[in-house]
């Protein structure tokens, strides 16, 4: 039998990946990791307006996870794609082989700040 606080963690989890981790911004990301992550695990996830994101986790910091943003979301729908539609496959290629990205700055031309995403060259 489950206790009732492990049930409590499951109910309120909306991913596995999030359970026992703490949420880390994307902003410190960039600050303590300037030479990039390497992404070893993502889940899919719908916000209110029914707009998929993403939750991922990197090999520099277990005890936490990270929310994608619009680039992100563009890269691992691509790599969803690339599986046939398999997130499993996914997180099976990325077990197998984190991918190291570095998280930049930038402004488009609306003047809105956006995150980048660069392979690091390994």
């Amino acid at each position: 039998m489950k206790s009732f606080k492990q049930i409590i963690k499951d109910m309120t989890t909306l991913s596995p990946l999030m359970q026992d981790r703490e949420k880390i911004e994307t902003s410190d990301i960039k600050k303590f990791y300037p030479n990039g992550i390497h992404i070893k695990a993502v889940d899919a996830m719908t916000d209110g307006d029914g707009k998929r994101f993403y939750v991922y986790i990197f090999a520099e910091e277990d005890k936490t996870f990270a929310f994608s943003g619009e680039v992100m979301n563009k890269i691992i729908d691509a790599w969803v794609k690339e599986c046939d539609g398999s997130l499993d496959e996914v997180n099976k290629i990325l077990s197998e082989e984190p991918i190291g990205v570095i998280l930049g700055d930038a402004i488009n031309k609306n003047k809105q700040k956006y995150t980048t995403v660069s392979l690091i060259n390994e």
